[in-house]
Parts: structure tokens; C-alpha cells; sequence
């Protein structure tokens, strides 16, 4: 009798026990020392690049401090080989890390596979879904951006450039765009924003599009901007082409005209230089809010894992860059219809184009079309 009452008294604190470990909040699954810190671990990649991956150092970087009695950060560069990208998750995983968050859609295959492997650990990822239907990853918080809207935006501006009376400004009415990367809707999403952006303002305005086939080549990405503007009329070059971007920035300024840079205020990494001037405004991308905001999240219990979320204006997660440079080169009335659309994008007035929605053939037509 005393051995069942002792088996049965075993199995009650062992269900107990079940209960309460799948019950704890994120702050509990660290231990309960009050003074222990979670630790939040950055696998980014091409820091420096004025762009994307600055962004998202930024936001952790602002998180460790906002949160700073709560949270230990810490900020990995990972290769820029890509293949080994795997290898940093896996040491992050294996490591003392509470939440890892990393990038794009390079790192989306690899947590399909590898945060089942490690269920204690919590995951974001940011700019690509993973399929939660096929792989589970219940630990994982996915987010993308409504990139669509920040190149709607950047359309209207460069629109308004390449007819305003502003220094270098020629009268054909072309606009440009280079891109990093080819047949990737991330990318793709700034295009088919900024042609219909601009057609809002100029209906028919053509556009220049390039790529440069990588994020890594300024050389190429300067080459093909050159190109832009001295053979095919273009005042004004969307720039979305990560570290490749800082090459076309240089294009614009060396022989007098404009770019629109992208994710983060790049006029602002250029502060004092003279690229500066060159910098009309930039789409932006909000890696850094969108990394805050989650870890804010985090905190609280209130982060979606297991879910993919879409960012937005309406969640500050893009805009345009209204600073002095763009004042300067902007008019009172035109800032007052860029606000207006941005309101009708928030009420939902404004419905454009999203290249996750249509196939590379689609976008080629809408790239034909402004031709």
C-alpha cells in the first residue's frame, strides 16, 4: 500500500511539474533569479553598409539600452558567405542565447530546420515568412514588410524631382531604379511601389531599372547608375541594393544629380560628406522599430511565436525621410500631398501593387510598361 501511495504521490508532482515548466512566461523560462538578464543574440551580416544590416544593429542596439535591466545583448557579423550563415545559428542555438534574431530570406530554410531542433529557444526573423504548416516552429516569430508602401512613396518623390526646376534636372521626365538582386520579390516590392507611386504623380513617366546581381558590388552598382544618368536621361535613382547602394550614391553626387536611398536615413550616415546633398530622402525600411517593438513584445508575453505578421505604415515600420536636405529640394505644396497619401495609406485609400502577390512574368510587364 505504501509503495502505490508512493508511486502515485511521484507521478502527481512529475504531472505537476509538466504543467507549470510549459506554463512559464518568457521572463520565468530564464530561471527565476530576478537578476538574471536575457540574453538577446543579433546574427546580422555586412555591417557598414550605411543600409539594411545597420538598421537592424541599430534597433538592438537601441533595445540593450531601452531595456537595459532586463535584457544582455549581443551582436554577431556573420560571414558575408551566406552558406555559413547556417553554421552561426547553430552556434547561437547551442550557446546561451534566450531569444536569437536574424534576417532574411537566406536564414529562412535554415530555421525550418533547426528551431524544431532547439524548442527552449525563441526565435525572430526578420523580412521572410517560414512555413509554419510544414515545419511547425512554434518557437518562431516571422515579420515582412509592406515594402510596397515605402517605393509608392519614394515613386511620388522622384516623380516630383525629375519635373521640378532643381539643379541638374533635364526635361525628359525618366526616372531610375537599382536594385540588388533580381527575381526577389524583397526587392521587387520597392519596384512596383515606386512605378505606381510615380504614376500618381506623373501618369506617364518612364523608368530605368537595373540590377547589379549582388548586395556586395558598389563598383557595378556605381557603373550601372553612370549608365542611367548619362545614357538614358535619368535624373533620380531609387537605390535598393544594400551595400551595393553606396556606389550609386557616389554616381549621383560626382556628376550632379539625385538618389533616394533605402531602409535607413541615409543622408544621415553621409553626415558632412558631400554625397549628403545627393540624398533627396530615403524609403524606409524599419528594421530598427520592428526589432525594438518585438523585443518589447518579448518582454511582456505578448510577441506572436508561431505566427507571421506583415509591417507596415500603420505600424511604423516604413515611411519616407522628411529632413532639410529633402525640404530643400521639395516644395511646400508637394510635402503636403506625400502627407496626404500617407494618410490614405493608413485608412487603407491607397491599394498598390505587391509583388509577393504577382509572379516575376507580372513584374517584367509592369517594368515593360514604364519602358
Amino acid at each position: 500500500m505504501k509503495k502505490r501511495l508512493l508511486i502515485l504521490t511521484l507521478v502527481i508532482v512529475i504531472t505537476l511539474s509538466f504543467v507549470v515548466g510549459c506554463g512559464k512566461s518568457n521572463n520565468e523560462a530564464v530561471g527565476n533569479n530576478p537578476d538574471k538578464k536575457i540574453k538577446v543574440t543579433l546574427l546580422g551580416a555586412q555591417f557598414g553598409d550605411k543600409s539594411y544590416w545597420d538598421s537592424s544593429k541599430t534597433g538592438i542596439e537601441i533595445a540593450g539600452e531601452k531595456f537595459k535591466d532586463k535584457i544582455e545583448i549581443n551582436v554577431v557579423d556573420m560571414s558575408p558567405d551566406r552558406t555559413k550563415w547556417k553554421d552561426a545559428l547553430i552556434e547561437a542555438s547551442e550557446g546561451d542565447s534566450d531569444l536569437i534574431i536574424t534576417g532574411t530570406w537566406d536564414q529562412e530554410e535554415n530555421l525550418e530546420e533547426l528551431a524544431p531542433i532547439y524548442p527552449d529557444k525563441k526565435y525572430i526573423l526578420f523580412d521572410s515568412p517560414v512555413d509554419y504548416a510544414k515545419y511547425g516552429c512554434e518557437n518562431v516569430y516571422s515579420m515582412g514588410y509592406k515594402a510596397n508602401e515605402s517605393g509608392y512613396l519614394a515613386g511620388m518623390v522622384a516623380a516630383y524631382m525629375t519635373t521640378s526646376k532643381n539643379n541638374g534636372i533635364n526635361e525628359a521626365k525618366t526616372i531610375g531604379f537599382v536594385g540588388g538582386m533580381d527575381n526577389t520579390p524583397i526587392i521587387n516590392d520597392f519596384l512596383v511601389g515606386y512605378i505606381e507611386g510615380a504614376q500618381s504623380v506623373v501618369p506617364d513617366i518612364k523608368v530605368a531599372v537595373s540590377y547589379v546581381g549582388s548586395f556586395t558590388d558598389p563598383a557595378k552598382a556605381k557603373e550601372l547608375a553612370l549608365a542611367q544618368f548619362n545614357s538614358m536621361n535619368v535624373d533620380i535613382i531609387f537605390s535598393v541594393a544594400g551595400a551595393s547602394g553606396t556606389g550609386t550614391i557616389e554616381a549621383a553626387s560626382e556628376i550632379g544629380k539625385y538618389v533616394i536611398g533605402v531602409d535607413s536615413d541615409q543622408s544621415a550616415l553621409y553626415e558632412g560628406r558631400k554625397e549628403q546633398s545627393a540624398i533627396v530622402t530615403s524609403a524606409l525600411k524599419r528594421v530598427d522599430n520592428s526589432i525594438i517593438n518585438s523585443i518589447n513584445k518579448y518582454l511582456n508575453d505578448t510577441l506572436a511565436f508561431g505566427k507571421y505578421e506583415v509591417l507596415g505604415i500603420n505600424e511604423e515600420a516604413i515611411g519616407i525621410v522628411k529632413n532639410d536636405i529633402f525640404k530643400s529640394y521639395v516644395d511646400a505644396d508637394f510635402i503636403s500631398k506625400i502627407e496626404e497619401s500617407e494618410k490614405q495609406l493608413m485608412d487603407g485609400q491607397i491599394n498598390i501593387t505587391s509583388a509577393f502577390d504577382i509572379d516575376q512574368e507580372q513584374v517584367k510587364k509592369m517594368v515593360d510598361s514604364v519602358q
